[in-house]
């Protein structure tokens, strides 16, 4: 097995076979459910074994940022003042 390790030694990425750009190889002991749990930095490379990273936490999902009804009524409210704007010949 080849892996990929962080400067604090977490496994962030893992191939079975074949090569892996910037991994080392690993052949000791790999826990029963690494490849089914496998998450990056969920395991850490410690003393020549793989085990469970003890200061894990799972990435924080990003919430994505789309327009609420407040959003939509400026931006009609916007684009009328352009029109608006236009039609008096652009003068203030």
């Amino acid at each position: 097995m080849r892996i990929i390790i962080n400067d604090l030694n977490e496994i962030i990425g893992y191939v079975l076979t074949g090569e892996l750009t910037g991994s080392v190889e690993f052949d000791g002991h790999i826990p029963d459910d690494f490849t089914e749990t496998f998450k990056p930095t969920l395991y850490v490379l410690q003393s020549g074994s793989i085990a469970r990273n003890a200061n894990y936490t799972p990435p924080v999902a990003l919430i994505a940022n789309t327009p609420d009804a407040q959003d939509e009524i400026n931006a009609l409210l916007l684009k009328e003042v352009a029109a608006l704007h236009t039609q008096l010949g652009g003068h203030q």
